[in-house]
């Protein structure tokens, strides 16, 4: 039951409001860090010990999530919305094009 609760509906409530309110791209990164919260709740509740190798994986781990949330815009993004994106947006909030007056 408890696992129902907080392992599902908690952990689904969080996903879908950081769905709203974080990038996508980041939101992604859930997937890396959460093998390091099952090693951490191993620790804390059912006595496990943590080895060098675990501690080397979740230095890797921590630091690719690091380097993918921290890192410079790709170019795609850097361009703006693509040209599909761009007509489907409504009238007032599309830029002049050039040269019309």
């Amino acid at each position: 039951m408890f696992l129902i609760v907080f392992g599902s509906l908690a952990a689904f409530s969080a996903y879908a409001w950081l769905l709203h309110h974080v990038p996508v791209t980041t939101v992604a990164t859930y997937a890396y860090v959460n093998p390091l919260v099952a090693v951490g709740l191993g620790i804390a509740f059912r006595g496990e010990t943590l080895s060098g190798r675990s501690l080397l994986a979740a230095a890797i781990i921590i630091g690719a999530v690091v380097a993918m949330v921290s890192g410079r815009p790709s170019q795609a993004e850097e361009a703006g919305p693509s040209p599909e994106v761009a007509a489907l947006a409504p009238e007032e909030t599309k830029q002049p094009e050039e040269g019309a007056a």
